[in-house]
Order: structure tokens, then C-alpha cells, then sequence
């Protein structure tokens, strides 16, 4: 996942994830290693160990995006 943030990280470092997907639902937390820094603002993200039920509300939350930006 690319992310856009005031502060980043070099690659390799494992950072800690929490994602509102959705006002008023509970969000989403896992760990997540920075694998690339692209300028200053974005950093690319390889998600750890995130269960079934993460990835399918996160799958919910990102395909109709995706789908939008085709």
C-alpha cells in the first residue's frame, strides 16, 4: 500500500498500522514493513500478518476505489 505522510520512514522498518475505514466502525490495526520511500511524503508498505477478517474489510473498503481510478 502506498501512503502519503508528513513523516516517513526508511525501509525495512516495522511500523504499527491503524486505518478508519469507516467513521464509527472499529478500525483496522496490524504492523506493516516500510519496503520503499518514494520523496519525502510516501512510503510504500508491505502488510504483516494480517487475518482474514482485516483483509476482507480491507478489500471491501479499497476495490470500489480501485474501481473508480480504472
Amino acid at each position: 500500500m502506498l501512503v502519503r505522510s508528513y513523516l516517513t520512514f526508511p525501509a525495512g522498518t516495522l511500523v504499527k498500522v491503524k486505518l478508519e475505514l469507516q467513521k464509527g466502525s472499529s478500525p483496522l490495526q496490524f504492523e506493516a514493513r516500510v519496503v520503499r520511500t518514494i520523496e519525502t511524503d510516501c512510503m510504500g508498505l508491505q502488510f504483516n500478518q494480517l487475518d482474514a477478517k482485516q483483509g476482507s474489510r480491507l478489500q471491501e473498503f479499497l476495490l470500489p476505489l480501485i474501481l473508480t481510478a480504472i
